[in-house]
């Protein structure tokens, strides 16, 4: 375990040498190969938010299937699309290699006036923690500032269960291995973002068409 954890610090100070300014951030579903409870949900930092560019990334997954040592950490090596990016990489606290599927809010967005098709976000409130209630849009959603469970940092987007209870919205929401919902963001008109970007400015909650 000492030489597992030398080697992981030592591959994520050479992979920072690499990381560009405008990094991204992965917010997804990842599936262990060979592991007795599979699925877990991972928040990466990829080097590069730019679409269509390969990328190198470390971050941490939550396995709520796992009984005991539901926590990993990785480096992952993938390719960024619009909205999203695959990853491919090992899990050093499982010992497992690990693909990953999720969202990133890509540079290009503005100026693509084509809409994801995918952007599948962990949104259940059993996945978050110091939530808040912000503000009701015109068409009725609820939004909320929170953390997930696995990190500090403040995000501002829907709630899952909310969505769950409205006959409009109960559509974009999935269920995900480990029973926990997420919610596809294209398909309400919006995007899950930063607190301090809510600050900002409320509107980049939208997707500009």
């Amino acid at each position: 375990m000492k030489n597992s954890s030398y080697v992981l610090a030592m591959l994520l100070l050479f992979s920072s040498s690499f990381v560009m300014a405008d990094t991204g951030i992965f917010a997804g579903v990842v599936y262990n190969f060979g592991a007795k409870s599979n699925f877990g949900i991972s928040l990466k930092v990829l080097s590069t938010d730019e679409e269509d560019k390969g990328a190198i990334g470390a971050g941490v997954s939550y396995y709520p299937g796992n009984d005991s040592n539901k926590f990993g950490m990785d480096l992952s090596a993938g390719y960024v699309f619009k909205n999203g990016a695959v990853t491919l990489g090992w899990d050093f606290l499982q010992s497992r290699s690990q693909l990953g599927l999720g969202f990133v809010d890509t540079d290009d967005d503005d100026n693509d006036p084509a809409a994801p098709l995918m952007m599948m976000v962990p949104s259940d409130h059993r996945l978050k923690k110091d939530i808040v209630y912000l503000a009701t849009l015109k068409n009725g959603i609820k939004l909320y500032s929170f953390k997930y469970i696995w990190s500090e940092k403040n995000y501002v987007g829907v709630m899952a269960q909310d969505l769950l209870a409205t006959q409009d919205y109960k559509h974009t929401v999935r269920l995900m291995p480990g029973n926990y919902y997420v919610v596809n963001y294209a398909e309400l008109g919006l995007k899950m973002i930063s607190l301090d970007s809510w600050s900002n400015s409320p509107e980049n909650i939208f997707h500009k068409s």
